[in-house]
């Protein structure tokens, strides 16, 4: 059975305090000084600095690129507090592992109803959709909160929270592609990824300190006010009204047939490393190294993102980033077959936010070109409809091999992601 959260199981990894001892002790002095000596000297270089720099000088980018920024910045931090614990949740309210991947299937798998989501924001526009979506994210984790009431209609939570979902993500991907600037466009796309990224850096740590001290009421509380606080950005700006049209006559599911196939290998990816590697770690090392497993995630994206997005403008980086990252990642999978210590946990954790960013980097740089020279929201449909079809078609093999062998349905899932990920290098060009 997954470790309870309370106060007596309830121990802080030797990360941040070296007195303590237990499961989450995490690594020797050692590690920690070659850790502090590379973060400094890291720190103090020249492009870092640059790098920060830029990110803070934001009133260079174009007035509508601001509210989507802070929007997800806010956004981002309050939904990655509880995102990633949810399956947890269920786990926890007596839920069986095969419950909390099929939840996961149905949550993504509302993604498939991208066009439906693209045609709501074609026609009352994307500020609109962004502030009229909130009250379903609200009304979503309220009922995840309150699902052992209701049992039943725990696939219809999950379909509820992916369409809230994919009504945000049509729209704020349609509104970056359409701002985003032509010679700057793999800087703001490092920008979009960094800013919510280094918001949500701490998060699932900071959920996984006030859950076991408080548990989930506290952080459901602070993450609904947060999504409230997140639509001020919209609020407090001019009225915008700007509509996207969506050609359904232009065969949006046939657009690039690469496309498809390095779209639908991310999400196989990312559904590995949100669900499958969150809820390993969780069952073997507790709750407080899950949630330090997701913020070492995120460091490692932030740390890379801002230097691949720049390094993304040429085609030529592009491909040597995508294949280096695709090979990087599959060997990760391998790894994580034969972890067995906390420390392995982290460093799998830290390098797979780099290579899931030299992976995500190039190919969304790709298609931003792409998607600006020839429909916008087709193309934003196109690829968050290949995302869910890679992510669905990744938890329809892991349920399988669950109902078939649940002791080894984690390392089958890691060896599924590793093989996909691979591909990658077949995609590269």
């Amino acid at each position: 059975m997954p470790p309870s959260v309370s106060r007596s199981n309830f121990e802080l990894p030797s990360f941040f305090c070296s007195n303590l001892s237990g499961p989450d002790q995490l690594i020797d002095n050692r590690v920690k000084v070659t850790r502090v000596t590379f973060c400094f000297k890291f720190i103090r270089s020249g492009i870092m600095y640059r790098e920060l720099k830029n990110l803070f000088e934001m009133a260079k980018l174009k007035d509508d690129m601001h509210e989507i920024y802070f929007n997800q910045i806010i956004e981002t931090f309050a939904i990655s507090l509880i995102s990633v614990f949810i399956p947890i949740y269920l786990l926890q309210n007596g839920f069986p592992l095969e419950s909390a991947f099929t939840f996961m299937l149905v949550y993504w798998g509302a993604f498939l109803f991208t066009p439906i989501a693209a045609e709501i924001s074609s026609k009352i526009g994307f500020k609109h959709t962004i502030i009229y979506r909130a009250p379903l994210l609200v009304i979503f984790f309220l009922m995840v909160f309150f699902v052992n009431h209701f049992p039943q209609i725990l696939l219809f939570i999950a379909l509820l929270g992916g369409f809230s979902a994919i009504l945000y993500w049509v729209s704020t991907n349609a509104e970056f592609v359409k701002s985003a600037d032509e010679t700057k466009g793999a800087k703001q796309v490092g920008y979009l990824n960094a800013l919510p990224q280094i918001s949500a850096v701490i998060a699932p740590l900071i959920s996984a300190l006030l859950l076991t001290n408080m548990g989930f009421p506290i952080v459901f509380t602070i993450v609904i006010i947060l999504i409230a606080l997140s639509q001020l950005p919209f609020l407090l700006t001019s009225d915008y009204k700007e509509k996207f049209i969506l050609k359904m006559k232009d065969s949006w599911l046939f657009l690039d047939k690469r496309f498809f196939l390095l779209f639908m290998i991310q999400g196989v990816v990312f559904s590995n490393e949100f669900l499958v590697w969150t809820i390993f770690v969780y069952q073997k090392f507790g709750l407080i190294s899950a949630g330090l497993t997701a913020s070492l995630f995120g460091a490692g994206m932030v740390i890379f993102t801002l230097i691949i997005g720049k390094a993304s403008s040429s085609s030529s980086a592009r491909k040597n980033m995508l294949i280096l990252g695709s090979i990087g990642y599959a060997f990760l999978c391998i790894l994580r077959i034969s972890t067995s210590t906390v420390t392995e946990v982290i460093l799998i954790s830290l390098l797979a936010g780099i290579f899931t960013t030299m992976i995500s980097i190039p190919i969304y740089v790709a298609f931003t070109e792409r998607a600006k020279k020839s429909g916008i929201l087709n193309w934003v449909t196109f690829r968050d409809f290949s995302l869910a079809s890679g992510r669905v078609v990744f938890m329809l093999l892991a349920i399988a091999f669950l109902l078939f062998s649940i002791e080894n349905v984690f390392y089958t899932a890691f060896t599924i992601a590793g093989i996909f990920s691979i591909l990658l290098v077949l995609l590269a060009k």
